[in-house]
């Protein structure tokens, strides 16, 4: 260009791939003693230069400049002092530094979405995911929900690299201020059938969460945040988990966890106060893997029996121990007559068959405790899950365990509904029949 002074080193010129008129070149001249900053664009072929550094500051000189392949508006610098970022094709600039260290950005590039920065000094860096950078189209209303790239259902135990920094679906949304009420994201599937559902409400302690083997809770869900401004949620792809066990659940070799999505369209509803934006999602296989979509329905399907039949014998747990309490409170009772006592004895012994049948309440996580206490069937069904893990279909052997475990517990669970509500509201009505004659 010719408003660029003699000796003056052109680092970059960045030409538009989406409008053959239009190039942008960084150029430096602090070889000279002079360290302001020079970036310029032109629209018509390089008959005209503009120089546009609004925002960057005098002292920085530039050492690059790459447009947005998806935003021709969107133009990162590279600078001496760091990364700066234009949503008008060079009008303004405001930094992009966010935990990236003050130092020299001798280039950028833009790959699937990610904006890769070499450093002088501080080897490579990675600012994941800007495509809400590129869908920011002026300011943000009061809410923005911007519509999340492509995520990969990886293939487990067939990585051959460190893991990814957000293994699932990334989420980001703009919130104006405080919202007047919680803030909820609901994924769906394509039918519009909600799959999970997460809120920016703090989690109470869940009592009934799965814990280690050290006692310590392990989430059940993640809190969504709603700060001002720009905020990211990561979705892991799976459904809502299973019912737990009052006081925390032990299993070995399986898990409260709900299974992974199969590989197709979905969507994610923001809600913040009364306003309400929803963008679509696409969840994609892993390439390396020959899985059909039918295996994976097939296999997601077989989850989701594996993760009900689970839950269904959790809440029998969890009321047969409630009726235990109930019953061995009115055993200690003065009042109990001989018949009534009887009852209410046979009845706590039907309790305890029934919970000895579903669960074993001295498994406390250790392997070693698996010698000594027999899995039970909550577990035993629980554990199906690591036999139709990764991303194959179930076996016709696994779909005959689980058909074998539900018919054994249907016929526990029949014994429970009669245990639970039938006998123990009979020995109630003893007790007060008892206590109205007296």
């Amino acid at each position: 260009p010719p408003e660029i002074q003699p000796w003056t080193r052109i680092n970059i010129i960045e030409a538009s791939a989406k409008d053959p008129a239009t190039a942008y070149v960084a150029a430096n001249r602090y070889q000279l003693d002079d360290f302001r900053p020079y970036l310029y664009r032109t629209h018509d072929f390089g008959k005209t230069w503009t120089l546009a550094v609004n925002g960057i500051p005098q002292d920085t000189f530039v050492r690059t400049v790459r447009q947005d392949p998806a935003s021709p508006q969107l133009l990162f610098a590279g600078t001496e002092t760091g990364v700066y970022v234009s949503f008008n094709d060079g009008d303004s600039w405001q930094s992009l530094q966010m935990n990236l260290p003050i130092v020299p950005v001798t280039d950028l590039t833009l790959k699937n979405g990610d904006l890769l920065a070499s450093t002088q000094g501080r080897a490579f860096w990675v600012l994941d995911d800007v495509t809400p950078l590129e869908q920011l189209a002026g300011a943000p209303s009061s809410i923005q929900l911007f519509k999340p790239r492509p995520a990969y259902r990886a293939a487990r135990g067939r990585s051959f690299g460190p893991p990814s920094a957000f293994d699932g679906v990334v989420v980001d949304y703009y919130l104006a201020g405080a919202p007047n009420g919680p803030v909820k994201l609901d994924f769906l599937d394509a039918a519009g059938k909600l799959i999970k559902s997460f809120s920016s409400e703090k989690r109470a302690d869940d009592s009934r969460a799965q814990r280690g083997r050290f006692g310590a809770a392990m989430a059940r869900g993640d809190v969504v945040p709603a700060q001002a401004g720009f905020n990211r949620f990561v979705w892991d792809m799976r459904y809502a988990d299973a019912e737990g066990i009052d006081g925390g659940t032990y299993l070995f070799g399986g898990s409260l966890r709900g299974p992974e999505v199969a590989p197709g369209q979905y969507s994610v509803r923001l809600t913040a106060g009364d306003r309400t934006q929803t963008q679509t999602i696409e969840i994609r296989k892993d390439p390396r893997v020959p899985t059909t979509q039918q295996d994976y329905q097939r296999q997601v399907a077989f989850l989701l029996a594996v993760r009900d039949k689970l839950s269904a014998a959790n809440q029998a747990i969890n009321r047969l121990l409630k009726a235990q309490q109930d019953v061995q409170a009115t055993l200690k009772s003065a009042s109990l007559n001989s018949a009534a006592g009887e009852k209410a004895r046979k009845l706590n012994a039907d309790v305890e068959t029934e919970l000895q049948q579903l669960y074993e309440p001295r498994f406390t996580g250790f392997d070693d405790q698996t010698l000594i206490y027999p899995l039970k069937l909550n577990n035993r069904i629980a554990a199906l899950q690591s036999y139709v893990g990764g991303d194959y279909p179930p076996t016709q052997q696994a779909t005959e365990v689980l058909d074998e475990l539900s018919r054994e517990l249907d016929g526990i669970l029949s014994h429970v509904k009669q245990t639970v509500d039938t006998d123990l509201p009979a020995l109630h009505s003893q007790l007060r029949s008892t206590a109205a004659a007296q």
